[in-house]
């Protein structure tokens, strides 16, 4: 039998010039607009970056002012008279708030034992009890003494007039003793209230001390900054606690709705036991920065923090 005609072989044919710009052409327009794409979620994530870093910094700050803020006055000695018109445990001066409360929740109060033939009441010209700006108290059962240390804040009366005392040192004395001294600064004011007896106080024999944890928070150039210690001439021993500040504004807010700058001890409006509330004003940035996100600018945001101490509330509105 005859063999069947061989087919012909498939001639293989490369692409034509057209087939060939077309190809690149698309190819060209889905590298574009991967790049571009790129590019989009690149911007996006270092903007979404700028923004996170500001409200980190945001909610870490407003947490701690809140948790702080709001401690105003417990504890303290004398109840009814939290906040009197003439003794704030909330202050502000200037771009700082100080936030007096007691550093344990009931704090002890420790009672003067002032030498035999000691003045009563003890003079600024007395000095003290155990030598200069040096007072003597009575441990509590078991041997007790405060919880106080050098750079620590405390109440030294528990009548009025009250006066804050920076403690310089403390002495316990061991087991044997009876009795423990604490030493404070030479000041004449701590947070714009007379200290110890520098301030022209006399001290009467039944004075107590009690211990205080004061809490200040400052703008310093570009960051904020919180102290729970201080020097002995009154400075903050501080920390950091929000870098990228550019504004920062403390305000107290009065039972009538006003705002002030300070408290007025001699306007019955403005006076300490009218505080309502304090509010912190504060514009944040981010200290990243990119030149594809808000021209190249740090972001920034403006927040408010707005706290209720709530003992202040509770010690003004409480039925007689």
């Amino acid at each position: 039998m005859p063999r069947p005609p061989r087919r012909p072989r498939s001639t293989r044919a490369g692409f034509s010039l057209v087939e060939l710009l077309i190809a690149m052409v698309i190819g060209v327009l889905v590298l574009t607009s991967t790049t571009a794409f790129a590019m989009a979620s690149w911007k996006g994530l270092s903007a979404n970056r700028q923004r996170e870093e500001v409200g980190r910094n945001a909610r870490f700050l407003g947490m701690s002012l809140a948790r702080d803020a709001q401690m105003a006055g417990v504890g303290m000695t004398d109840q009814s008279d939290i906040s009197s018109a003439d003794f704030g445990w909330v202050r502000v001066r200037g771009d700082t708030l100080v936030v007096l409360a007691a550093s344990r929740f009931p704090a002890p109060e420790f009672a003067l034992t002032p030498p035999t033939g000691a003045p009563n009441p003890i003079t600024p010209l007395g000095e003290g009890t155990c030598g200069e700006r040096c007072f003597d108290f009575a441990k509590q059962a078991g041997g007790t003494t405060p919880d106080v240390e050098a750079g620590r804040v405390m109440l030294l009366g528990g009548a009025l007039p009250r006066r804050l005392g920076l403690v310089t040192a403390v002495d316990r004395r061991g087991a044997a003793t009876d009795s423990f001294s604490v030493t404070l600064a030479s000041l004449p004011t701590l947070f714009l209230t007379p200290h110890g007896l520098d301030g022209g106080l006399p001290l009467p024999h039944g004075a107590v001390l009690q211990p205080l944890s004061a809490v200040a928070y400052w703008r310093q150039d570009s960051t904020i900054m919180r102290a729970e210690r201080y020097n002995a001439d009154g400075s903050y021993r501080g920390e950091v606690m929000a870098d990228g500040v550019e504004g920062w504004q403390v305000r107290l807010i009065f039972a009538d709705g006003g705002e002030a700058a300070v408290a007025n001890p001699a306007d019955t409006a403005r006076a300490y036991n009218r505080i309502v509330s304090v509010v912190v004003r504060a514009r944040l940035r981010s200290s990243y920065v990119d030149p594809r996100v808000n021209g190249g600018l740090p972001v920034a945001r403006d927040y408010e923090w707005r706290v209720t101490p709530r003992n202040l509330s509770y010690e003004r509105n409480r039925l007689p």
